[in-house]
């Protein structure tokens, strides 16, 4: 149960981390009605901004192929910006360099896998030739559009965008900077119109949504709740062989065994079964948790559109385990000493009576 709570909770974390990511595209996302390029001059001198990028056209373009028909969204940007901007961060855009490619008949776009469904690879936006070197199921977070292409900005006219429109900001933040306070920065050199967003922020609203906080507190207890019973089983398995033993080591010290070596005698009492339970119990809650977590649709927890991956933290198993072994030592040290409070001649004379 500890190990299921600890991918239960992990898996819900990483899925709204990656949701946020997914949502800001950066560390900070910036929107504006308009941003001029003298502000993007401003927040790239901000200390702390280690990259930024623009999304340098949004506009809503005519997909069709020889089966369909249909709207899709154009977005543009420059292909090196943003790489620079999401690079060695989970949930990137595939941006291959071709993108960059402004030579030939058709024009390199990355596409999604819903527009491709529904047009196939052969399609054409605004009348133009298009062909696809990149696709990916993962949202954008330009919007909130299923059907879009992604161009670099040097395909603009060739895509039929004629005047683009810089609408949003996004900006790496350089390493041990905190990113508030980057975010701080940029929004007050930008000013009153324009809404800064850090993955913090998300996150923190996620962590805050009373379903998450009921989740957190429920896999709690139920760790709580399954050490406690751990330790009643432990100490009255223990206790129940608790007078014999006692007996046992007081004759044992009475021949000569040395005394406060109770503990090796009690230690293998449990030792074996140790053992056995640890592994058992991993491998039982690693099991529970690909079949729970695997058949859930834990989206409603993470507020993103892709179910999260399964999630099991090398660090938080450990400490459960850990956690299990240290509640097993407490029992056998406690064992240990009861079984200390016998003397023996106590022993001798209630064996002399059973006999």
């Amino acid at each position: 149960m500890a190990v299921f709570s600890v991918s239960f909770s992990a898996t819900v974390s990483d899925g709204i981390a990656r949701t946020a990511r997914d949502m800001t595209g950066a560390d900070v996302a910036v929107s504006m009605p308009v941003i001029e390029d003298e502000q993007v001059d401003a927040v790239r001198t901000l200390p702390g901004v280690a990259a930024i990028a623009t999304l340098d056209a949004d506009e809503i373009g005519q997909g069709s192929s020889a089966t369909a028909q249909d709207r899709v969204r154009v977005y543009a940007v420059d292909r090196d910006a943003f790489v620079r901007v999401q690079q060695g961060t989970d949930g990137a855009l595939p941006l291959p360099a071709s993108l960059k490619t402004t030579a030939g008949d058709a024009v390199p776009v990355v596409a999604s896998e819903a527009l491709l469904a529904q047009f196939g690879d052969a399609l054409s936006v605004n009348g133009h030739e298009v062909r696809v070197i990149g696709r990916t199921a993962q949202p954008t977070p330009f919007g909130a559009a299923e059907k879009w292409v992604i161009v670099d900005r040097a395909n603009l006219d060739r895509i039929g965008v004629s005047a683009p429109l810089v609408s949003r900001l996004f900006v790496a933040v350089g390493s041990g900077r905190d990113p508030s306070s980057v975010a701080r920065a940029v929004g007050a050199r930008l000013g009153t119109t324009a809404t800064v967003t850090t993955t913090q922020d998300i996150v923190a609203q996620a962590a805050a949504d009373p379903a998450t906080s009921a989740l957190r507190i429920a896999l709690v207890a139920a760790s709580v709740l399954v050490a406690v019973l751990l330790t009643l089983a432990i100490m009255q398995t223990l206790l129940l062989g608790s007078a014999a033993r006692a007996r046992l080591l007081a004759l044992l010290r009475a021949v000569g065994y040395p005394r406060r070596r109770e503990l090796p005698l009690v230690a293998w009492e449990v030792g074996p079964a140790l053992l056995v339970a640890v592994p058992i119990g991993v491998g039982c809650g690693l099991a529970m948790s690909w079949l729970v977590l695997g058949s859930l649709d834990l989206r409603g927890f993470t507020g993103g559109s892709i179910a999260p991956a399964l999630s099991m933290p090398l660090g938080w198993l450990t400490v459960a385990v850990i956690g299990f072994v240290l509640v097993t030592g407490t029992a056998v040290l406690l064992a240990a000493a009861a079984a200390t409070r016998v003397h023996s001649a106590d022993a001798i004379r209630v064996a002399d009576d059973e006999n």
